[in-house]
């Protein structure tokens, strides 16, 4: 009878679960560009100068095989994170330290940010994470930086450009055992689920974003979103996506003839 642990702080996570995580905030990142969210996620790891840690796993990924878009994930955040908060480097022993790495990004709706271009960097018009890598650039010199801004839309990583999203499923969970009823969203592209999609939240006074892929033990397309009861959700894919709205907690009957409450399960799907 091993003992079960459940519910621990994500501090207590392995140390390579901790660079999968450093992963998954990095894609994050991507496509929200919220700094101070993607810090605060990191935080609850319990270590200081993120940036550096961060750096090195890019190095890392830089030197395996098709990993160029987590390595183009994780040195973006570092670059980003060591301007906005100061940190700095302890002995860079890198090959390629942050200041010569070279970044094709998009910004999201309302944000600029100013990208280092090179002789042989190629601004990509979509904010997924495999659609470019690293590109190395072959002086370390900083010309003149050019703001750019693109528009917010949602992109799959197989790389197409915009992709319309349609309810195909909408089925209600009982399960008594579930304590806080809930929204668990899948998304599909060609019947396959896809990660590092944007699903949005909206109720009658606020919104919120989720993002797929970061529950990858219940699948790289799943999201799920802890529902109010006095409240009504609708759900969808980024700005490209059918609207699945008016949700609330289903009501649901035990065996017994006494009700409980239950969550639904809703799946997106692109052909």
């Amino acid at each position: 009878m091993p003992v079960e642990y459940v519910d621990l702080a994500t501090v207590t996570l392995r140390d390579d679960f901790k660079d999968d995580y450093r992963e998954l905030i990095a894609f994050a990142y991507l496509a929200n560009v919220d700094i101070g969210r993607a810090v605060s996620r990191l935080d609850l790891l319990g270590e200081d100068n993120h940036s550096r840690t961060l750096q090195i796993l890019a190095q890392e990924a830089m030197g395996q095989f098709a990993q160029e878009h987590v390595a183009r994930a994780l040195g973006l955040l570092a670059e980003d994170i060591k301007d906005q908060f100061g940190e700095v480097d302890d002995g860079n022993d890198s090959e390629y330290p942050i200041e010569t790495l070279a970044f094709s990004t998009v910004i999201p709706e309302s944000t600029e940010k100013a990208i280092t271009p090179t002789a042989t960097t190629q601004v990509v018009a979509t904010p997924v994470a495999y659609a470019t890598g690293i590109i190395l650039p072959t002086s370390v010199s900083n010309p003149t930086a050019t703001p750019i801004t693109m528009p917010t839309s949602v992109v799959d990583i197989t790389g197409g450009s915009e992709t319309f999203y349609l309810v195909i499923k909408k089925e209600k969970i009982c399960d008594a055992n579930i304590s806080t009823p809930k929204i668990e969203i899948y998304v599909f592209k060609n019947g396959n689920q896809i990660p590092w999609t944007e699903i949005i939240v909206d109720w009658a006074t606020g919104s919120d974003s989720l993002y797929t892929g970061l529950k990858a033990d219940i699948g790289i397309g799943y999201a799920d979103f802890e529902m109010n009861q006095q409240l009504l959700f609708d759900v969808r894919v980024g700005d490209n996506s059918e609207v699945a709205d008016d949700f609330s907690w289903a009501e649901c009957e035990a065996e017994d003839g006494s009700i409980y409450w239950g969550s639904w399960v809703l799946h997106f799907s692109s052909d």
